[in-house]
């Protein structure tokens, strides 16, 4: 079943159920009102699908792959081969060049599985909540279920695990080798929190439905919170990038942009291999 009718689904249990409660609890005496708006509660959880960041990952794959494909250090290493007797500032310069592109090519992976890992916490952000809310629900309608049965007070404990996403990530992205610059997702910074205790329950149906709600409220406060805790992890990312950027991206050689066409302090042996 898909989760946006399972999640309504429970909706209108929850709403048949509270109801019931009223009925039993009350003895007719009130009536229940039309509508508790669990399914208005529930329609924002509905919207977010977590395979919608699977193009992004996909691409960022893609990059990598390429990023690591053997040819590009051969190639590079192949223009080693002919600078050996290339001379002059301007020739050191492209050489300098040339030696540093490996380092920096592995930056760039560690940037792009960086990058990565940032959607890849806010994916699992995204599938934990829709975990959480279906928590809830079966709580709440378990805690109804026993209300009418038992006509007492019940309570039942529901934990929201969102908090802990974005650390599992982190710990799934933990790659060997030092990285330059050290990226927060990549780094574990990004940690989670024990899971938030959410208590569904009381001495009416009304106190019950009003828990729900507070539980709700805050599975959408963890929800912000983890969420901008991988948008600053990323800013700062960004920051680091930034302010390293020989770490990430070669110089670009002075002889490039010789316009002259004199190429001054480039000279090439009369004989080359002499």
């Amino acid at each position: 079943m898909a989760f946006a009718d399972d999640l309504m689904g429970k909706a209108d249990e929850i709403e048949e159920l509270a109801k019931m409660a009223c009925l039993v609890h009350w003895k007719g005496i009130m009536d229940a009102p039309d509508s508790f708006g669990i399914r208005d509660t529930y329609e924002p959880f509905t919207r977010r699908d977590p395979k919608a960041f699977d193009p992004m990952i996909e691409q960022l794959e893609v990059c990598e792959r390429t990023l690591r494909d053997p040819i590009i250090a051969q190639h590079m290493n192949y223009v080693g081969t002919k600078t050996d007797d290339w001379q002059g500032e301007a020739a050191d310069n492209f050489i300098d060049f040339i030696g540093g592109f490996d380092t920096q090519r592995n930056n760039q992976i560690h940037l792009v599985q960086e990058v990565k890992a940032g959607l890849v916490a806010s994916q699992s952000i995204v599938e934990q909540t829709r975990t959480d809310i279906l928590g809830i629900a079966d709580t709440t309608i378990e805690t109804l279920e026993t209300f009418i049965e038992t006509k007492e007070k019940s309570n039942q404990v529901t934990a929201l695990a969102v908090v802990s996403a974005i650390a599992v990530v982190a710990t799934g992205f933990v790659t060997a080798g030092a990285v330059a610059a050290a990226l927060t997702i990549i780094a574990g910074a990004a940690s989670g929190a024990a899971a938030i205790r959410a208590d569904i329950g009381g001495d009416d149906p009304f106190d019950i439905i009003n828990s729900h709600h507070e539980a709700v409220s805050k599975l959408h406060e963890a929800v912000e919170d983890q969420e901008r805790n991988v948008g600053e992890a990323l800013g700062d990312d960004r920051g680091t990038v930034e302010s390293n950027m020989t770490l990430y991206l070669p110089a670009r050689p002075a002889v490039a942009d010789d316009t002259g066409g004199d190429h001054d302090g480039f000279r090439i042996p009369t004989n080359p291999g002499s």
